[in-house]
């Protein structure tokens, strides 16, 4: 399959990034950010507003992908010049505007005319400013959908969760030479503080930390996931991350006379209540999650009974009742749906999971693969549930999934999808409910961050679609868990 900017050479050739000795600019780390930013999904039928723009390959693609309009925003007389030229030689002069235009003096003209963009993005820019809560309020009046930021990691972090800002007396931005580079002082806001500031004015992060996938250029830099020793001891971490945001058009933090007044509900309250946020460990099904983990289902998974039973039911109207078939559980976890399937007579059940651990506790070890890819079957009905959403080649894998389906079988998807803040308080609550603490219901939070990335469902039905799949169907729903039905006919 052919990469996208292998087909757009010249978004490579004229970066002078692509010279620089960190996060050089490559064909290849072009596809992999774009891909994980801003994704066909998020982007069709949507206004783009690129601040920062460099030479227009985030046009490229989003124009590519359905947008309906682009805008560059870059300062720099080359590179806007360069913008232009190249995104003319493929788009006519009405689906792009190019504007060399400082970003202040840009969003406050937008504000002042009432302008409006779907999705605003800014990559390696906000560290630029100082006044990094002032751009995000400008950034928040124009736009009516969702923020994409890149940005740099401050360099003193004694946790990766921890609410700080560094100002930097001096640093560089953009390319490799002297035409082409600023200096000078700017803010580096963590990926919590930044989460704290766009809550504020209006905006959720439902995705966590988004990282693209890696490169498998090894001689080329990872911004996004290469950790960097950092000194005095402190927490390792990579250069930059990456994160969306989506407007909620209910801000947490409002300004009251020269006093700030936080909404006593409000996520931000608890962040900002606490000098520091201890840090999480990233989730991993180990041998402690095996331990708990059936329970911790039933506390953390809304409708964990009801969607097993759902896929006994589905098996018994789609196969008339034939025991003999074959059936796979993706993610079997401790055999619990195996199991089920195992007790009413089916006879040939088998699990996949990659965590030795899971395996190790199982009901039904001897039945479960592990791997991190589908065993090839045939199979006639393949569960998927609660797993998927934890892959990050997401669609390779559904792609894997009807390639191994007899033909009249069918897949069930359960996967969390994404959410408003309001719906994730309403699943916050489900959880407490079940008597699940504050603390667990935030630390798992931070821990699934990166680990966890939710797409919505629309995303999950047009992709079995494209696939081939028919008869979709959603069967279950409730807060952001969705169960989907799919057959190969």
């Amino acid at each position: 399959m052919t990469s996208f900017f292998s087909q757009y050479p010249e978004f490579v050739e004229f970066d002078s990034r692509k010279d620089r000795g960190f996060s050089q600019v490559t064909i290849e780390s072009l596809d992999n950010r774009h891909a994980a930013m801003a994704p066909k999904w998020l982007v069709h039928g949507k206004s783009v507003l690129d601040l920062g723009s460099c030479i227009g390959a985030t046009g490229q693609w989003c124009l590519s992908n359905g947008a309906t309009h682009y805008t560059g925003v870059e300062v720099q007389h080359t590179l806007a010049t360069t913008s232009g030229a190249l995104l003319s030689k493929y788009w006519d002069k009405s689906k792009f505007s190019i504007i060399q235009q400082d970003i202040r003096d840009f969003l406050d003209n937008q504000i002042t005319i009432g302008a409006k963009y779907d999705i605003i993005v800014m990559i390696g820019v906000i560290y630029a400013f100082l006044d990094t809560h002032t751009i995000l309020d400008k950034l928040s009046k124009i736009c009516t959908d969702c923020v994409v930021i890149d940005s740099v990691y401050p360099w003193h972090m004694p946790s990766p969760d921890i609410s700080i800002i560094q100002i930097a007396r001096n640093q560089h931005i953009n390319g490799s030479t002297s035409d082409t580079v600023f200096s000078g002082a700017g803010a580096r806001p963590s990926p919590a503080a930044l989460k704290i500031m766009m809550e504020s004015v209006g905006f959720a992060d439902r995705d966590g930390l988004i990282f693209p996938m890696k490169l498998s250029d090894k001689s080329v830099h990872e911004s996004y996931s290469t950790v960097l020793a950092r000194p005095d001891d402190q927490v390792d971490l990579p250069a930059r991350y990456l994160m969306r945001f989506h407007k909620t058009n209910s801000p947490v933090i409002k300004q009251v006379g020269d006093l700030v007044k936080i909404n006593k509900t409000s996520t931000a309250e608890t962040m900002l209540a606490r000098p520091t946020i201890q840090q999480a460990e990233s989730w991993s099904f180990d041998s402690g999650v095996a331990d708990r983990f059936q329970q911790e289902a039933q506390n953390h998974i809304p409708d964990y009974s009801r969607v097993i039973d759902l896929c006994i039911e589905c098996t018994k109207i789609v196969h008339k009742s034939n025991f003999d078939i074959k059936i796979i559980d993706v993610g079997s976890a401790l055999g619990n749906t195996i199991d089920k399937f195992m007790q009413i007579g089916y006879k040939n059940v088998y699990g996949v999971d990659n965590s030795p651990a899971m395996r190790s506790k199982s009901l039904h070890p001897d039945v479960v693969t592990i791997s991190d890819t589908l065993p090839t079957g045939p199979w006639d009905c393949i569960l998927a549930n609660w797993t998927l959403h934890f892959i990050r080649e997401r669609r390779e894998y559904i792609q894997s999934m009807y390639d191994h389906l007899n033909y009249g079988g069918f897949v069930i998807i359960s996967d969390k999808m994404e959410h408003s803040m309001e719906v994730e308080e309403m699943y916050h609550n489900f959880k407490r409910m079940n008597g699940v603490s504050e603390d667990i219901i935030q630390t798992k939070k931070r821990s699934l961050m990166g680990v966890l990335t939710p797409k919505p469902l629309s995303w999950y039905v047009d992709t079995l679609r494209e696939i081939g799949f028919v008869d979709i169907q959603v069967i279950n729903t409730r807060y952001m868990f969705s169960t989907i039905y799919a057959r190969k006919l």
